[in-house]
């Protein structure tokens, strides 16, 4: 029987096709999943008047009063995140609706517009390549099965090089005291937090002392990883000790913020699949 699995399992994923396809349902996965994620810490209501980023918007877009009361009043904000949430369910069942990827994408602006994040401009930009893909298949004819995949591979590789530059050139991280920091602030909460499973590793090193020592080689070799992963990813001989590194390394990485990182190394580990199969005779030809 595990024979006949992994032989639907190579003959399906023989097809670059079907895993372009499978790419862009697991992206959508990963949108309902932040979405939710989101929705669990109060996101919903962001732009009510009690909230802060209802005083940052209220001071970016206070002279533009048009923009401020059709785009960004409570109203406004919950029927757009309405409409996010609609488009997704429709293009998860319909992947060739270049519509419904279009609002994903703008909405992804959008949420970065309100409140900035890093893992959001990825999501933002994955969306944007699935959009010029389904535009360059349905509106021209267009059929390329690698020039997808190597987008996708290439924002991924950007993105870890970036952060780790970004954190080469931080002290606090280098020394490690970013991350003791943000280790003794998960002990101390300990099972405070409204979901236990939202503090894992505070749960399991509560009332433990860590020198910062110890965590500044594991700030070093994060930043290592970083680089080497997407490097190694590249190559056939190392593509598979570089892909359960990279799963060790984010599952480490979603242990600190689950509802935070879940989402984004989902949809991280997601690209690996691309980088595994994208430059064989299959994708070529």
């Amino acid at each position: 029987m595990l024979n006949n699995i992994t032989e639907i399992f190579i003959a399906y994923f023989s097809k670059p096709d079907y895993i372009i396809v499978f790419f862009k349902k697991g992206f959508i996965l990963c949108c309902l999943i932040k979405f939710i994620s989101e929705l669990s810490r109060g996101y919903f209501s962001y732009l009510n008047k009690d909230k802060f980023l209802r005083y940052i918007i209220d001071i970016e877009f206070g002279k533009n009063k048009y923009i401020k009361n059709i785009f960004f009043s409570e109203f406004s904000y919950k029927f757009i995140n309405i409409i996010y949430l609609i488009s997704l369910f429709y293009f998860l069942f319909n992947i060739n609706s270049l519509f419904s990827i279009l609002i994903i994408f703008l909405y992804l602006i959008y949420q970065n517009i309100i409140n900035f994040k890093y893992h959001t401009c990825f999501f933002c930009l994955i969306s944007f390549i699935i959009f010029i893909d389904g535009f360059l298949k349905i509106k021209s004819n267009y059929v390329n099965l690698w020039f997808t995949p190597i987008l996708i591979t290439s924002v991924t590789t950007s993105l870890y090089f970036f952060s780790a530059l970004r954190k080469l050139f931080e002290k606090e991280f280098v020394s490690g005291f970013s991350l003791g920091i943000t280790l003794k602030h998960l002990s101390k909460e300990g099972s405070k937090r409204i979901y236990r499973f939202d503090n894992i590793i505070g749960n399991i090193i509560k009332d433990r002392k860590f020198k910062f020592i110890n965590i500044k080689y594991i700030s070093i070799l994060t930043i290592i990883l970083e680089i080497l992963i997407p490097i190694m990813l590249y190559f056939n001989l190392f593509k598979v000790p570089a892909i359960i590194i990279g799963i060790i390394m984010h599952l480490f990485f979603t242990l600190l913020e689950p509802r935070t990182l879940f989402h984004f190394s989902m949809l991280t580990i997601l690209t690996y699949l691309l980088y595994y199969v994208f430059i064989y005779e299959s994708f070529i030809s």
